[in-house]
């Protein structure tokens, strides 16, 4: 704003500089970040990918390896209803949020 009017004292520039960034904090929250995509796994709905890992104790949880990084990862964790086959590829059908694992199903 010094710019613009060279007059103005300092005050009201921090002044206009805490409205403003106020007003950008609302706009944000407002209108831009609803539009967001979320990151809780709804997206990759039907995904395929391949299971790498099967957990002895549990059969029916292991890992899951995506061909294309999902969410940031390429592998993740992943439970289905039946036992897991190492190698064959299952598609997502669900994201568990309380475990932080794909809930999976066989091709």
């Amino acid at each position: 704003m010094w710019l613009i009017y060279p007059s103005i004292s300092t005050v009201a520039m921090v002044g206009m500089f805490a409205v403003l960034s106020v007003a950008a904090i609302i706009i944000f929250f407002k209108f831009i970040k609803p539009n967001m995509k979320d990151k809780d796994g709804t997206h990759y709905m039907n995904a395929i990918g391949h299971v790498t890992h099967a957990e002895r104790d549990e059969p029916t949880t292991g890992t899951i390896q995506f061909s294309v990084p999902v969410m940031g990862n390429q592998q993740w964790a992943a439970a289905s209803k039946t036992d897991l086959d190492v190698g064959e590829n299952y598609e997502v059908v669900g994201f568990d949020k309380a475990k932080n694992c794909f809930l999976i199903e066989k091709l």
